[in-house]
């Protein structure tokens, strides 16, 4: 037990790190000698610390996300998103388990600052960093019923309804919490970020996840965000107030003259820090182009600020709080820019 302990560890640990040849399925000993040795670090921005397993070999983590979608537009509806899953996993590392488990990896913690990648190649990525889980029989993916899951926002309780997970194969099963508002509720965001954010939960006891309370705040939404295109590059621009830690991620893509899109996202990591410029050509060479278009095709520019915070509750080392704001801004071609 000691050996599968360490084995587990060892995966948890390597989440996000390039993994050696010894930390394959062939011998526990010698997946457990290996994790001694210093791992190679890739160039990613943040790196989760290991999940812990417990008396029983299982590990546990949990992800809640709330999204706020146009609180500093004009011309969009307002939106905000919460999604909550909690996991208990064995078997598998902390990276497989979160990628099961539909559980978010910002681009910004895969990509370097200045870099774009297309979210195809983004997802390969994180795909790859996930470590190799033991056969089906002897993994386990749950995801638990933490009980009545809230956000408190302006005041207000919303209570955030679940779901039973589609028991797509014999390992994987539970439920996931989820809630999208466009209503009035949207209204009670602070788009500064000044009023807090409270997520909490009753609580499972045969989950060893006791009742718990998160308080943040959501990150200021991106205020006047435009964007414009001169030659070969796509300048953005947006009120800078405090500085912050995290970098911007933008999605970049295109949509036709009816609005629907018709190329795949680029993500680039920028410091947020009221200006930054995309290259046409770093676009191109991650599966953008965008000196091609027609009137009245546009380029679609996503800004993504984040925050987050975690907790350890109970057998769960660590709960993530992951917040966003997101503002759009587009660029349309005119004929003078056609080809």
């Amino acid at each position: 037990m000691r050996a599968i302990a360490r084995y587990a560890q060892c995966m948890g640990r390597r989440a996000l790190g390039t993994r050696l040849a010894a930390c394959g399925l062939a011998s526990f000993v010698a997946v457990a000698a290996a994790c001694e040795e210093d791992d190679p670090i890739p160039a990613v921005n943040f790196i989760p610390e290991a999940m812990v397993p417990d008396e029983s070999g299982a590990a546990h983590l949990g992800q809640i996300r709330v999204v706020a979608e146009g609180l500093a537009s004009r011309s969009e509806m307002p939106r905000v998103q919460v999604e909550g899953r909690f996991a208990s996993y064995v078997g598998m590392d902390a990276a497989f388990a979160r990628a099961r488990a539909n559980m978010r990896t910002p681009a910004v913690d895969l990509l370097a600052v200045g870099s774009c990648r297309s979210a195809r190649e983004l997802a390969s990525l994180e795909a790859e960093l996930a470590g190799k889980p033991l056969p089906p029989a002897l993994r386990e993916l749950s995801l638990v019923d933490a009980g009545s899951l809230e956000l408190g926002v302006g005041g207000r309780a919303l209570t955030v309804p679940y779901a039973l997970v589609p028991d797509l194969n014999d390992w994987l099963g539970g439920v996931e919490y989820r809630l999208g508002l466009d209503d009035e509720a949207v209204l009670l965001v602070d788009p500064t970020g000044a009023a807090p954010l409270q997520v909490s939960w009753m609580g499972s006891p045969e989950a060893d996840l006791p009742p718990a309370t998160i308080e943040a705040r959501l990150p200021p939404a991106l205020r006047d965000f435009s964007a414009r295109l001169a030659g070969e590059t796509l300048s953005l621009t947006w009120e800078q107030g405090r500085p912050f830690t995290w970098p911007l991620e933008l999605a970049v893509y295109t949509v036709d003259a009816s609005g629907a899109r018709q190329s795949e996202t680029v993500i680039c990591a920028v410091d947020d820090r009221g200006a930054a410029e995309l290259r046409a050509a770093d676009l191109r060479e991650a599966g953008l182009e965008i000196s091609s278009l027609v009137e009245g095709e546009r380029i679609v520019v996503e800004g993504r600020r984040l925050q987050r915070t975690s907790i350890g509750a109970g057998a769960f080392d660590e709960i993530e709080l992951l917040m966003e704001s997101r503002e759009r801004t587009w660029v349309e071609l005119a004929s003078t820019l056609a080809p």
